[in-house]
């Protein structure tokens, strides 16, 4: 809503497109181009325009959350957790959509607010499974760990992180830890290695120590998908 559609007008957000673009194409899983699509340089621009505007706007709403919990006094005794479950190229790699392991997709916010806990800025990787086990050992509620996947990031992190789409022959697999990824897509049947972000050169070397031992985890993680 107005005034929030002009706060960013004439920003430039350019758009993240490395010039080997073509060699993603196994990863981007959709036809959604920019081209294909019909979307002009100047519409892209007017999309992420207000693609930041609606983030400010999510962002004002929320500080009005707050402040109404402060005004109750209930403040202190409130969990506030923010977070995603996915995010857009916006037009990155001259595609739209959500269908991929890249990083402006599938790298999501991920805030935790427990009354109680210090503040920590935390660089290892946390996955959408680990809400309800943090979320019931915060609350102090009893919970069988074997029903979860996730854990309790107030008191465990993890080495790495999956993340899949779809499967089988059409499956896009990813295993992430807190600074690289290795994903697997099937229809190319080719694995990709990134330890820098955006992802701009796939790094993929089965020689390489670290890339042979992220696939080992990542092959494992395939083999038991089941879906």
């Amino acid at each position: 809503p107005a005034p929030w559609n002009k706060m960013y007008r004439g920003t430039s957000f350019t758009p993240h497109t490395p010039e080997d673009r073509d060699s993603y194409e196994d990863l981007l899983r959709n036809k959604y181009t920019t081209d294909a699509i019909g979307i002009s340089p100047r519409r892209l621009a007017l999309l992420r325009e207000h693609y930041y505007a609606c983030i400010s706007f999510v962002d004002y709403q929320i500080s009005r959350i707050t402040d109404a919990l402060k005004a109750r006094e209930m403040y202190d005794d409130t969990i506030i957790v923010f977070t995603s479950d996915h995010g857009d190229l916006m037009g990155d790699y001259r595609s739209m959509g959500k269908r991929t392991m890249l990083d402006a997709a599938s790298n999501i916010p991920f805030l935790l607010r427990v009354p109680g806990e210090r503040h920590e800025l935390r660089r290892d990787p946390a996955s959408l499974v680990d809400l309800a086990p943090t979320l019931l050992s915060a609350c102090g509620i009893e919970y069988d760990r074997e029903e979860y996947d996730g854990v309790n990031l107030l008191s465990e992190k993890h080495d790495v992180v999956y993340s899949q789409y779809a499967n089988g022959t059409l499956g896009t697999y990813m295993v992430a830890s807190g600074y690289d990824k290795l994903v697997y897509s099937a229809i190319g049947d080719r694995y990709f290695y990134f330890d820098s972000f955006p992802d701009s050169k796939d790094k993929y070397d089965p020689s390489n120590p670290r890339v042979a031992q992220l696939k080992r985890l990542l092959d494992a993680h395939m083999a038991s998908d089941r879906c």
